[in-house]
């Protein structure tokens, strides 16, 4: 969700899921802006910027856990099957938002996570394809 406060600069909420497997699944929800950098027609490349939450869950039994979390454990809570982790993240990335007509627009993207927690970062990267939705019209070749 967002809100286009003028054509060069938005506000927006992102969540992204994801399943890299061994029993584990990460969540996250960030605030940030897009900023659209280089203007084309019809659409414009943009770079976002943003802070929120990052959560991960593993099950023990299905994977081993990742050392950024493995150390923040005890030697009784290893032991436990499940285990969740909320931390803070910052996201940099960038992409393209192309106009297929007025009102919609794909949207391919890449952004760095990083996952602040205990003194350590965990480094995250996703691709993502969006399809977004504007309510007011921009101007495009049809």
């Amino acid at each position: 969700m967002g809100w286009e406060i003028t054509r060069r600069l938005a506000v927006e909420g992102t969540t992204l899921w994801s399943n890299p497997g061994n029993g584990q699944h990460d969540f996250s929800v960030v605030l940030g802006s897009k900023f659209n950098v280089i203007k084309m027609h019809p659409g414009a490349f943009f770079a976002t910027a943003g802070a929120g939450m990052y959560r991960a869950t593993f099950d023990s039994l299905a994977g081993t856990l990742p050392s950024f979390y493995g150390n923040r454990l005890s030697a009784s809570e290893r032991l436990d099957v499940h285990g969740t982790f909320d931390d803070f993240v910052a996201s940099v990335g960038g992409g393209a938002e192309l106009f297929v007509n007025g009102h919609w627009a794909l949207r391919p993207d890449v952004r760095v996570l990083a996952v602040f927690g205990n003194s350590d970062v965990r480094w995250v990267t996703t691709v993502g394809a969006h399809l977004a939705y504007h309510f007011e019209r921009h101007l495009t070749s049809d």
